[in-house]
């Protein structure tokens, strides 16, 4: 019986270890974390934009995905092919992965109450 409470008491104190995050070294020849995050907020405010533009200038090349990703790409002094390698990689750490979307929405809901408090006024 007391070795039963031992064991029970033992799998209750490591089930409850705190648990430390361990810090990813990513590397040095893909985007680093804040670069990424800014291109794939650029992405998806550009995917925002598309989605109210494009059906008013459906024959306007300048609304198009290509054409805005591009324009993100170009500002970035990266291709679309080293884009999806990075997108790729970081896809191998999908705790780091997860990180960098949650500050990309982070900064995206920074940017609607910016928007929020400029049209309330």
């Amino acid at each position: 019986m007391r070795s039963y409470i031992f064991i029970v008491i033992l799998f209750i104190l490591i089930s409850c270890k705190s648990e430390k995050k361990e810090e990813i070294i990513l590397d040095s020849r893909y985007l680093p974390k804040h670069v990424m995050i800014d291109i794939i907020k650029e992405i998806h405010l550009a995917d925002a934009a598309l989605s109210i533009l494009q059906p008013r200038y459906n024959n306007d090349k300048k609304f198009t995905a290509v054409y805005y990703y591009n324009y993100i790409f170009k500002k970035h002094n990266i291709t679309k092919d080293y884009f999806e390698k990075n997108v790729l990689y970081y896809s191998l750490y999908p705790q780091v992965f997860e990180e960098v979307y949650d500050s990309v929405q982070i900064e995206i809901s920074k940017l609607q109450v910016t928007q929020e408090i400029f049209d309330d006024k």
